[in-house]
């Protein structure tokens, strides 16, 4: 079995996800899980070769445990991060105890929750868990879609950013940066033209960037196993079927970033040559 789709009830071997964490697109911030660069991503058109710039788009997982040392490495002028999203919502900061991260010279931090307090009331709870205990996912593609019709405002915000700052880097996160961080990542790197392929893989590098904070993370879930395993999975069918909706529901991610962020043709252009870089 691929190590990406197994069980986050299982450990995965720890000499592979050494390797995996100690390679590209993986950064090891002390304190922020699952931080890597979304950048290096082939794009290819009918006229020339184009990748993803480097540097440009940072994800990870919440920032508020943030050691002293991930704080100098988040800071360097290397990565030359001016801007930090935040996605989680005012509920999650408050439940977890992990307040949004501030004080960090020269960063802009912007707090854009993509749902508001609703999402977490018993009943949404309870409708979204009945949908995980089956363990396909579904749970996880019914999540999504709510997220996609309330994270207009949200990625709208980041995206506009973008457009405003071509030459700076930005860090998007929410609780693990895996759903709604990989949903706004989903969308820039379609809006782009990566491959299903790569947008899918992509997605599902948060089973190796989330492994070593796996024990405390099952630690803090009261769900039952299966839920559990279906609520933490990344797998590569999930996001595709999300691609397809996204196509199907919104025409693409540029149509979902008209209607939804508020964006038009000269705006998708301006973000569209911020982040490519002709791969040589």
């Amino acid at each position: 079995m691929d190590p990406l789709e197994q069980s986050y009830l299982t450990p995965l071997d720890a000499t592979w996800t050494a390797q995996m964490l100690s390679s590209p697109p993986f950064l090891q911030i002390d304190g922020a899980a699952n931080f890597r660069d979304v950048g290096n991503l082939d794009i290819l058109t009918k006229r020339s070769k184009y990748k993803t710039r480097s540097k440009r788009v940072f994800r990870s997982a919440q920032l508020s445990h943030l050691q002293s040392g991930g704080r100098d490495a988040l800071l360097h002028p290397s990565l030359n991060i001016r801007a930090i999203f935040d996605l989680r919502s005012i509920y999650e900061v408050k439940a977890y105890h992990a307040p949004v991260v501030n004080n960090l010279p020269g960063v802009t931090v912007y707090h854009v929750p993509v749902v508001d307090d609703g999402h977490f009331c018993p009943i949404s709870v309870n409708r979204r868990e009945m949908l995980y205990e089956r363990g396909d996912d579904q749970g996880l593609i019914d999540e999504y879609k709510s997220f996609l019709e309330s994270a207009g405002n949200s990625f709208g915000t980041i995206f506009r950013w973008m457009r405003d700052h071509p030459d700076e880097a930005c860090l998007v996160h929410c609780v693990l940066g895996k759903d709604r961080t990989g949903l706004f990542v989903a969308l820039l790197l379609m809006l782009v033209g990566v491959s299903d392929e790569d947008i899918c893989k992509d997605y599902a590098l948060s089973r190796a960037g989330l492994e070593r904070a796996r024990t405390v993370i099952l630690s803090l879930m009261t769900e039952s196993p299966p839920t559990c395993a279906a609520m933490m999975s990344c797998r590569r069918s999930t996001m595709q079927a999300m691609l397809s909706f996204i196509r199907q529901r919104y025409t693409g991610a540029e149509g979902y970033l008209r209607e939804k962020c508020g964006l038009t043709t000269d705006d998708l252009h301006a973000i569209k040559a911020s982040f490519l870089v002709f791969n040589n």
